[in-house]
């Protein structure tokens, strides 16, 4: 029974200091510890900000595990409650599920800068979503107004909003690309407001 706690305690020890590097943009690159989503790996910069946001609550899995282990020292002497082993599991799990939090926050945060990184580094709107840039007011529908891509659907917001290209249905031309496929009862209203907050 001592070697649960003692399992417990070596989790805990592993878990800071991955957090500990992760918290302070130290830990190397590498294909075993840490977040592998494609944005974090596109480079070091990408890397040292995906574990920064993951290493505090990776910190608090740390602590966790720590108090499991403790726990579980208290719980294997014999004139100890069983009610002891119920809240190392309880230690346990508050440490695993903060561990998918930390993976979880760093992901979506590195999605979102990646995306934002990637919408500012592009100075037009040329060549994004399937049809290209066109003129919306020009009479042919085939010129290349560039600075706004989404002004099909009545949004702003440059080529963050690319991925609105081709998807409205209405507004003042007629969309490019894919949108013959897209249903007559696509939301117009949710999609300006997440090209909005693309911004």
């Amino acid at each position: 029974m001592i070697a649960i706690p003692v399992i417990a305690l070596v989790v805990a020890i592993c878990v800071a200091v991955v957090a500990g590097l992760a918290w302070s943009a130290k830990l190397p690159g590498n294909n075993w510890i840490g977040i592998r989503a494609p944005e974090a790996r596109k480079s070091q910069e990408n890397w040292d900000i995906t574990h920064r946001v993951a290493g505090p609550p990776w910190a608090v899995s740390a602590v966790a595990f720590l108090g499991a282990a403790a726990l579980g020292f208290l719980a294997v002497r014999p004139e100890a409650s069983g009610w002891l082993w119920l809240w190392f599991a309880v230690a346990v799990l508050g440490g695993v599920a903060m561990l998918g939090v930390g993976a979880a926050i760093g992901s979506h945060t590195i999605a979102l800068y990646d995306a934002k990184v990637g919408a500012d580094s592009s100075d037009s709107g040329c060549g994004c979503g399937d049809g290209g840039c066109r003129d919306v007011g020009g009479d042919d529908g085939a010129g290349a107004s560039c600075s706004d891509p989404a002004a099909d659907c009545g949004v702003a917001g440059g080529c963050s909003s690319c991925g609105l290209e081709g998807m409205c249905t209405g507004g003042a031309g007629t969309a490019t690309g894919a949108s013959a496929g897209v249903p007559k009862e696509v939301d117009l209203d949710a999609l300006r407001k997440a090209a909005q907050q693309q911004k």
